[in-house]
């Protein structure tokens, strides 16, 4: 299963993305095909537009590593908590697409959580693609 949406948008569709941690929030839009800039009132560091724009595309096309647990009582379990990491992709069509970081699973992949039907999924998210967040988005 697809982690953002069951019903997965195109990357041409995605208008943006907002990067939130320990209360702070840094917003990009795109402009075009590798064409990123910050939100006004954003602040941080677009180092590199074409690594934003692959990380972006595999946030949008990701799959779980592992599905591992669901509902709300299982977050802190797995490090999710208020001010953790989280990745909001927002469409053209005003949808939008909450992946949210916790803990480093015993495989070494990140524990996450997306909102499936209005519940929490917890997932093992592949760590490579982990990887490319913590090092291409401008995490605040």
């Amino acid at each position: 299963m697809v982690l953002i949406a069951r019903t997965l948008v195109a990357l041409v569709k995605i208008a943006g993305a907002t990067i939130r941690k320990d209360g702070k929030a840094c917003q990009v839009i795109r402009k075009e095909r590798y064409k990123w800039s910050l939100a006004p009132g954003s602040q941080g560091i677009i180092k590199n537009e074409i690594g934003l724009e692959e990380t972006v595309r595999g946030l949008a096309t990701a799959a779980a590593a592992a599905w591992v647990a669901r509902g709300e009582t299982n977050r802190a379990r797995y490090g999710l908590r208020d001010g953790s990491l989280q990745v909001t992709l927002e469409f053209k069509t005003g949808d939008k697409a909450i992946v949210e970081f916790g803990a480093e699973a015993p495989s070494s992949c990140e524990y996450a959580a997306v909102t499936f039907d209005g519940q929490p999924w917890i997932l093992e998210f592949p760590w490579p693609l982990f990887r490319d967040i913590l090092n291409t988005l401008p995490i605040p």
